[in-house]
């Protein structure tokens, strides 16, 4: 064998080495891109729960709230009309009482001036004093009366207390919520929060525009799926992509806009392997 054969099956040998430890690396890296992109996929899944169940208990004790706001507002309006019948009717029965007294010393007059007269007054006498026994009675049930409003009054008085009381704990409560919502910057817009809740449907469709930003890699696309599709503000989609007659995984989108056919969408998790390009295929099956 010449010295061009041997150093050619040495070049031949060197390079079959050099393929198999490049081969390696590949398989080291998509192995280890993979594990990764699982382990992201998990955490996304429970941030995703997380702030779903913290926006469940947001929203059900902002609709407490209501309730109990609106019926204490009723029941304190209630007792307030409530208080000023009662007050109204103790006003009444005291004016009353006062026109009995009154009527009563007129009557008590008449009974002492009777009295100085001759014996064949004694009847009239006699039935001034029933008059007078009769308008006690009455005097006596119209302080019973009077004391049984004052007594509900005040039942009344302490009601509107203890609602006032309830009313300013739930404001408290309240203020709490919603400084937990500013402090971890949590969404409350209904449509953000119906698609954090509701995972998307099972569907494809096609990138038809792109944006790209600041380091020329696509930032924005529109794809040609939309609400009509079940797609909401909020739910996340797969993008892959065919390169070199391979189809490869692009990255993540996120949707920030969406209308009856097509929806807007931010990248949110790019991919080394390409950019998204038009006509990129996206996904909500892998």
């Amino acid at each position: 064998m010449s010295f061009v054969g041997k150093v050619l099956i040495v070049v031949q040998v060197v390079m079959s080495l050099c393929f198999m430890a490049f081969a390696g690396a590949v398989y080291v890296t998509t192995d280890n891109w993979k594990t990764k992109h699982e382990q992201s996929e998990e955490q996304l899944g429970s941030m995703k729960t997380s702030i779903a169940n913290v926006e469940a208990s947001l929203s059900q004790a902002r609709d407490e709230r209501a309730a109990v706001e609106s019926t204490l507002k009723q029941e304190a309006d209630k007792w307030k009309l409530a208080f000023q019948n009662e007050e109204a009717q103790v006003k009444d029965l005291t004016g009353r009482l006062n026109n009995i007294n009154n009527g009563l010393e007129r009557q008590t007059a008449i009974a002492q001036s009777a009295q100085t007269e001759a014996g064949n007054r004694e009847k009239e006498s006699e039935v001034l004093r029933k008059q007078n026994i009769d308008l006690q009675k009455r005097i006596d049930e119209v302080s019973a009366e009077l004391n049984t409003e004052r007594d509900k009054s005040f039942n009344s008085e302490v009601a509107l207390r203890q609602l006032e009381e309830r009313f300013g704990k739930l404001q408290v409560q309240t203020a709490f919520l919603e400084k937990i919502v500013r402090k971890y910057d949590l969404p409350t817009d209904p449509a953000i929060v119906e698609g954090l809740e509701n995972p998307p449907p099972k569907l494809d469709g096609l990138v038809e525009q792109v944006e790209k930003g600041k380091t020329n890699r696509t930032r924005y696309v529109v794809i040609s799926v939309g609400q009509d599709d079940g797609l909401r503000v909020g739910h996340e989609l797969e993008v892959l992509g065919a390169r070199q007659q391979k189809t490869i995984y692009l990255g993540a989108v996120k949707v920030i806009s969406v209308e009856a056919d097509k929806a807007v969408c931010e990248v949110v998790a790019p991919s080394k392997l390409g950019d998204i390009e038009v006509g990129d295929n996206v996904t909500t099956k892998l």
